[in-house]
């Protein structure tokens, strides 16, 4: 941490001395300049403020939010109750901000172009006028990796992750761990604590992803508001002019009795996290002694639909997408600007032009915003504006509708236009008196009783769209549809037969659907030689290689890829698939194949060199890997079996299974895509090298058991409909694989009949039948928050090997999951599998004498509980109850031990316990700190000081009372990290470990 905190300071260091002003600037001494702290959430409209919906009263649609932080800036600040998105969406509001220009002049028109290098933004001027600048989080301008005009940056590429997110901090792409708007504040923080040394002022703006879908909270949010509901608005039920022109299918909002709708919980959830995390800076300021020298400004990049006019998403011109939050904070300024709102209408250009008049830089001509500085301090300047414009541009979004949209608003009515490439669509106009209709329900375009209005509102409309230079730019990323006309909209039951007939058509042509050899491509083809037509759309430069045999491949240089469109033939839902590709890596990391995303799809990618083979179904994640690193020549097949396993092979070798609980169940959103992955939001790096043959075969199969092939050619396709997370347990022989050092027995039911989640696997030395003493055993049991993660954790790349290379054998364990299942099943179902492994030692030749336990955050829990209640006899039930389920030695990684210290967050305690969230005496056994007796095991607790999900002092806590009655218990505190640090596998912690179980399970003193 101090190397880390030394790096930074030197940089700005060397910053200060090479950016000197200039510019020309109002001299201003730089102890009397303020700083600037700009801070954005993702989507979070105008109404998702505390303040407001107070404000707003019975009219309030969330009046059950609260916003404590986003308050306590209204109260010591200004608010601003009328600022608009001169562009409702992401990137193109982002360069707005920066820029102060209107998106048709700045480069950015839809969220897939990179913000061109010599851009003028506020950034790059308060940089050449002294500033250090630095930028945290979010930038989301396609993906690009610089950072123009900052000093500093640790930020990600596109819409990153929510959790354990890699940074690219000053151009190193720096893994984390923790909740992703956590991190990225640690960073924010740690700046604004390192320009104590520094004489000069700063800019920072710290870009959050919440609570852009789709939202995962963070833990310690994951059950606020349970069950709330949002208040009906008169506007629900009204479908937008432009869908309803183009036959969209309208369905009503079910609403309540008595005025209710359903709520997204996890957007609010995660704007609650925003407003955690805008805490953090304010009292980051406060601590350094900043507060009353900087502008805080907390705003959203655009505003969201919440169903009105039967909208999600934004981007076009209603209220509720235009508006956002916006906050201001200067004490300077005085009591004048504490509690003051601001009725005045405000741009998001307009941000530009103010940071730049406080700190005294001169404002380029070219920058269409203007400063509201006069309207912080409380005066109203000259002219202000009374009307604005407003423009979209039709980008090549996935499903998206909307089509080119400009508008002029006033103080109290609006025009709206729609057009397509041949132009505005008369019958489409929108115009509202928002006085009257402030929910926009009556358009009075050609109403002859408001044909003065629409006069005047014509008039400004064209007077404001050349005063801001309107144009349709070159860098418009058009749509597929846009030059064909509008795509037409099938009925929902025409649709379905029409899936139903492809899926039917896919089940019965088995063979290939694409051929790749790269052999008669051109620039703007990858042909297919399958005769399915196939055709592939390269992106990037490519390099034709060859292959391992002289034939011919395509050369991916981290940056290109391949691009297929949707087809009937492509269709793998519902059916049994196989994948094949040859490749050869420079790279170990990288997405080799894949398609679909959160919800449906598979990929096969490289990590650390091991192939991996993901497929989600219905949003549930199934993987396996293979157990050597792969290099040179490869060739991997990924399949989905008849019989419904997925089967990974490597080089015809199975290498790994796994049983699925069904096929995927639907076409994915997202198409195909070779060489990176298909989520538009994924982050994850692209893959380098030679590809030279891609295969997509229906009904396809490898294998080196021929009896077993011919069963599965001649399975049916019965029972394919997707089941929960704890499926029941098949009758199946337990699979056996070899590796250069370990026996691998996998999926081993530990209860007789039980659920699938009931099962562990066993990592064994290959002699382990014959070795002379019994093998001590480690336990590995997830964590995922007792709601999800896999057995996979102990996987050859974690920790299977590290401590079978210690003379130990390992055991994972799965357990069933939340919410199906709620506490204290999971500490049941360890118990049960900790007494089966006993019961089965001699089997495998474990030494029932010493077993420990290792798990972080919901593992670190559980095998707590494994170490300190045993003698809690409710928590032993069902088989070998003459087997002892204690353990010998527990590694616990920042794991909760005290669930009462968790009653007060909302309803935490009853999302876990559902019944029991009122019985103290199921929590509290639940609880590792209440069931420590003087028979506990030898602890060792390692926990990160800054741990926001699990506090530290839970850790520091059980460490205590452990010790208190007599029980061995190490406590390492690591300095930094966040929940699930990086340095619990650090070469030193890795050291600490076995020297602790080498201790306790080895007999070592």
């Amino acid at each position: 941490m101090k190397r880390f905190i030394f790096t930074i300071i030197f940089l700005f260091v060397v910053t200060s001395v090479n950016c000197l002003a200039v510019l020309s600037t109002r001299v201003i001494a730089a102890d009397t300049r303020p700083n600037f702290l700009f801070i954005y959430a993702d989507d979070q409209r105008y109404d998702q403020v505390g303040v407001v919906q107070r404000e707003q009263g019975n009219n309030g649609r969330y009046p059950w939010f609260d916003t404590p932080n986003m308050d306590r800036l209204a109260e010591s600040g200004v608010r601003f109750r009328n600022v608009f998105a001169s562009s409702s969406l992401c990137a193109p509001s982002r360069a707005a901000f920066l820029t102060g220009r209107y998106n048709h002049l700045n480069g950015i028109a839809s969220n897939f172009r990179p913000l061109p290098l010599d851009t003028v933004t506020h950034a790059s001027l308060l940089r050449q006028a002294g500033y250090t600048t630095g930028y945290f989080g979010k930038w989301h301008m396609d993906s690009q990796r610089e950072r123009p005009g900052f000093d500093y940056h640790a930020s990600y590429i596109g819409h990153g992750r929510y959790n354990d997110c890699p940074l690219i901090v000053q151009g190193v792409e720096t893994p984390t761990v923790g909740w992703v708007d956590d991190v990225v504040t640690d960073y924010a923080v740690n700046f604004i604590k390192n320009q104590k040394t520094s004489d000069k002022a700063w800019s920072v703006i710290v870009g959050f992803k919440a609570p852009h879908g789709p939202q995962i909270p963070p833990e310690r949010n994951a059950h606020l508001y349970e069950g709330k509901l949002a208040r009906t608005v008169p506007n629900l039920n009204t479908q937008a002019i432009y869908l309803e022109k183009q036959g969209v299918p309208f369905k009503n909002e079910t609403i309540s009795e008595d005025g209710w709708v359903a709520a997204n919980l996890d957007k609010f959830r995660c704007v609650k996290a925003c407003d955690q995390n805008l805490g953090r800076l304010l009292d980051a300021l406060d601590e350094h002694g900043f507060a009353e020298n900087t502008v805080v400004i907390y705003t959203s990049d655009n505003g969201y639909y919440f169903g009105e006019h039967g909208l999600g998403d934004k981007r076009s011109a209603y209220e509720e997408s235009l508006r956002i939050p916006f906050l201001v904070r200067y004490p300077k300024l005085g009591d004048a600007a504490k509690g003051r709102v601001v009725d005045e209408p405000v741009l998001n250009i307009d941000l530009a032009p103010t940071l730049l008049d406080f700190a005294g830089v001169t404002v380029p001509k070219e920058i269409q915003g203007r400063s509201w500085r006069p309207l912080l301090e409380g005066t109203k300047p000259a002219h202000w504006r009374k009307a604005w414009f407003y423009e979209y541009f039709a980008e090549r979004q996935r499903a998206s509708r909307v089509v080119d949209v400009t508008a002029v608003r006033t103080l109290n009515a609006k025009l709206i236009k729609y057009a397509i490439k041949s132009g505005i669509q008369e019958d489409w106009t929108e115009l509202f008196d928002l006085t009257n209709d402030p929910y926009e329900l009556k358009n009075l375009y050609n109403n002859p009783q408001h044909a003065e209005l629409q006069h005047d509102l014509e008039r400004e409309y064209e007077r404001l769209r050349q005063e801001v230079g309107y144009k349709i730019p070159d860098y418009v990323d058009r749509p597929d549809w846009w030059e064909s006309g509008l795509p037409k909209e099938e009925p929902p039951q025409a649709a379905d037969k029409n899936r139903s007939n492809i899926i039917n058509t896919a089940i019965k042509e088995s063979g290939n659907r694409l051929i790749f050899t790269f052999e008669k491509d051109t620039d703007k083809q990858i042909v297919d030689s399958s005769g399915k037509e196939n055709h592939g759309i390269p992106h990037g430069n490519f390099v034709t290689g060859k292959g391992q045999n002289g034939e011919s491949a395509k050369y991916f240089d981290g940056k290109s890829f391949i691009e297929l469109e949707k087809t009937p033939a492509l269709v793998f839902a519902e059916i049994p698939w196989t994948t094949e590709i040859v490749f050869k890596s420079d790279k170990p990391d990288g997405v080799i194949l894949a398609v679909g995303g959160k919800s449906q799809g598979y990929s096969i990618r490289l990590e650390n060199g091991i192939v991996i083979f993901n497929v989600t179904i219905e949003g549930e994640r199934y993987q396996i890997v293979s157990p050597e690193v792969v290099s040179g020549w490869v060739l991997v097949s990924g399949q989905f079996t008849p019989d419904k396993k997925l089967v990974l092979s490597v080089n015809n070798k199975i290498v790994a299974e796994k049983e699925l609980p069904s096929f995927v169940t639907k076409e994915p959103n997202f198409g195909y895509r070779i060489g990176k992955d298909s989520d538009g939001e994924s982050i994850l790096p692209m893959f380098t090298g030679l590809i030279s043959s891609v295969k997509l075969i229906a009904d396809h199969f490898v294998t080196s058991e021929p009896a077993k092939q011919n069963k599965r050619n001649k399975s049916t396709q019965k029972n394919n409909t997707p089941q929960k997370n704890n499926p029941v347990q098949k009758n199946e022989t337990v699979k056996q694989m070899e590796t250069d050092s370990f026996t691998v027995l996998e999926n081993i039911p530990y209860v007789t009949d039980g659920k699938i989640r009931q099962q562990l696997d066993l990592y064994l030395p290959k002699n382990y039948q014959t070795t002379e003493q019994p093998l001590p055993l480690i336990i590995v049991i997830h964590g995922g928050g007792w709601t999800n993660g896999s057995k996979d954790v102990a996987k050859f790349i974690e920790w299977s090997r590290f401590f079978a290379e210690n003379g130990y054998a390992v055991a994972a364990i799965n357990y069933r999951l939340r919410p199906e299942f709620l506490l204290p099943t999971q500490i049941i179902d360890c118990k049960s599998a900790v007494r089966w492994l006993r019961a089965n030692a001699k089997k495998y030749n474990l030494d029932t004498k010493y077993f420990g336990a290792i798990g972080s955050s919901a593992g670190g829990h559980l095998v707590s509980s494994l170490g300190t209640s045993a003698h809690v006899e409710e928590f032993n039930q069902g088989e070998n109850l003459d087997q002892s389920c204690a353990v010998q030695a527990v590694v616990d990684f920042c794991g909760p031990s005290d669930f009462l210290a968790f009653r007060t967050e909302a309803t935490l305690a009853k999302g876990l316990f559902g019944e029991n969230a009122g019985n103290l005496d199921v929590i509290k056994k639940s609880s590792p700190l209440h069931t420590v007796t003087k028979n506990a095991s030898p602890f060792l607790i390692v926990h990160a000081v800054d741990d926001k999900t699990v506090p530290v002092e839970q850790g520091k806590r059980l460490h205590e009372s452990l010790q208190k009655e007599g029980v061995e218990s190490e406590f390492i505190e690591l300095s930094s990290g966040g929940h699930g640090s990086p340095q619990f596998k650090s070469p030193e912690t890795k050291k600490q470990i076995i020297d602790f179980l080498d201790k306790h399970l080895k007999n070592q003193q």
